[in-house]
Order: C-alpha cells, then structure tokens, then sequence
C-alpha cells in the first residue's frame, strides 16, 4: 500500500487534485489498451463507471460539439444553465478584435466544459461510496503511473 503524502510528493495535493479532474473530465481515454501496462484492481469496475458517467453526460447534453461549434454550445449552456449570461465579443476588454474574439471563443468554451463537468459531478454523487472511492483511486493510480512514466517520480 503507498499513502497519499508519498505520492503525491513536492507536487502538493492541488497538483493532484488538478490531474484527479482532467482525469474524470476525459470522456474517451479511459479505455484498457490506453492503460494496458497497469494491472490494477478493479480496472474494469473504473472504466465500467467512467463509460456510465460518459453516456449520462452525452444522454443529457446530447453528442459533444465540435471545437468551432460555438452556437451549438451557447445553445446548450442557455438551455441547462439560467445563470450563464451570454457576452457578445464586443463586451471582452481585448485591445484588437482578433483578441476579443479568442476571449470570447475561451468563454464559451470554459462555459460548456463547467456544464458537462457539473452534469459528472452530478451523476457521481448518484453512485455508492465504494464506486466514487474506486474512481479516486483508479485516477490516482493512472496519475501516479503517469508521474512514474514521465521521470517526475
């Protein structure tokens, strides 16, 4: 067993707790050959979960829009989300258009990633405890596999 000061080390626990969310928040890297090298117990019960919060979320939101498909996510946001207020680019404070344009693109894009990870943690808080703590842990062990991986450990 490795205790959680161990592992995560001189990076801190926000570091962790960073890689724990862009972990949950990967909806398509959870899969056995991404991860083939770990042997890990209940592997499969973490991608049977993960694929679950996966379908939850696009049931719901509907199939992920493109990148460049910002209409499609003001959309969503609007419908699901009474408190987001739509800025129009004119109302970024970016010195050139092409600044308030990306500011604006950034906007909209952080607004449909909170929407799709408030619509996970939401499905998580359905599951028993024993599942939500076998995903934390699953993730820590890939994040830690990672550090290994990477020479950081």
């Amino acid at each position: 067993m490795v205790n959680l000061p161990d592992v995560i080390g001189q990076d801190g626990i926000e570091a962790f707790g960073d890689e724990l969310e862009v972990q949950l928040g990967k909806l398509t890297n959870w899969t056995p050959e991404t991860f083939a090298d770990l042997e890990i117990e209940g592997h499969a019960s973490a991608l049977r979960i993960r694929a679950s919060i996966s379908s939850t979320v696009s049931e719901d939101l509907g199939p992920t829009p493109k990148n460049t498909d910002l209409p499609e996510m003001v959309r969503r946001i609007q419908a699901r989300d009474t408190e987001w207020r739509h800025k129009k680019r004119p109302e970024f404070p970016g010195p050139t258009k092409s600044a308030r344009n990306a500011q604006y693109k950034s906007y909209v894009r952080d607004g449909y990633r909170a929407l799709v990870k408030e619509k996970q943690r939401m499905f998580i808080q359905t599951l028993p405890l024993i599942e939500r703590v076998g995903v934390v842990v699953y993730t820590l062990l890939i994040w830690y596999h990672n550090q290994v991986k990477s020479g950081k450990k």
